[in-house]
């Protein structure tokens, strides 16, 4: 997951790149002449912005003879990071059922809505979040680190005693992003690495807001 720092960081390789690109850019090529301002990338090339014309990377290193380029880059902590927020927020609702017997808990619906500023890739954006969302279930139902109190040795220290959620155990859910663009992060992008875990409380305790009926249950 790409931090603050590391998004600064590729930006400014990115740009150093397709400065070097422009410069191969020949009196031959749709790109002659143009400033990085002038151009977008896309479809795997530099285009520009007023007309569409442009060339894809492939095409300008053949049209100057080079099998590649190579560019260094380095930054430190935006200053932004020091002015403004740099972190994904969001909230999360779920339906939670409770045996009457037995007192079993099964969360059977899941709703997140995550404000990430400007998504890049929709898919893994996601999956990020449902897997968040997935250890922050296990967490709060059924993962517990036991110790044999004689030893001090960890009594479940392998997947077939400690017990993490199965396909069986998630429900339905559901991930919903604002993609709402940060102007003051380079690339309009919030770091969201564990946004969708919601943060578990203790089963001896009562969740804020959770009817008494789940919460003795769960402490069951």
């Amino acid at each position: 997951m790409l931090r603050a720092r590391e998004i600064s960081t590729t930006a400014t390789a990115v740009e150093k790149l397709h400065k070097k690109l422009l410069k191969l850019a020949g009196s031959d090529s749709p790109l002659h002449g143009a400033k990085l301002s002038d151009v977008e990338a896309h479809d795997g090339g530099l285009f520009r912005r007023d007309d569409g014309r442009g060339e894809t990377y492939i095409d300008l290193l053949r049209r100057a003879g080079a099998n590649g380029l190579d560019v260094k880059a380095g930054s430190g902590i935006p200053m932004e990071m020091m002015q403004f927020s740099m972190a994904s927020y969001g909230a999360q609702f779920c339906e939670v059922r409770v045996h009457e017997q037995t007192g079993e808990i099964r969360v059977s619906r899941w709703l997140g809505v995550f404000d990430c500023g400007r998504i890049i890739n929709p898919k893994t954006t996601a999956s990020q979040l449902r897997g968040g969302i997935i250890m922050g279930i296990g967490m709060a139902l059924s993962e517990q680190t036991q110790f044999d109190e004689r030893r001090g040795r960890i009594v479940n220290r392998s997947i077939a005693e400690y017990h993490v959620p199965v396909n069986l155990d998630v429900p339905d859910i559901q991930v919903m992003t604002t993609d709402h663009a940060d102007p003051h992060s380079p690339l309009e992008h919030a770091a969201w690495a564990r946004s969708g875990s919601p943060a578990p409380r203790p089963r001896s305790q009562t969740p804020c807001s959770t009817p008494p009926e789940i919460a003795s249950a769960s402490s069951q």
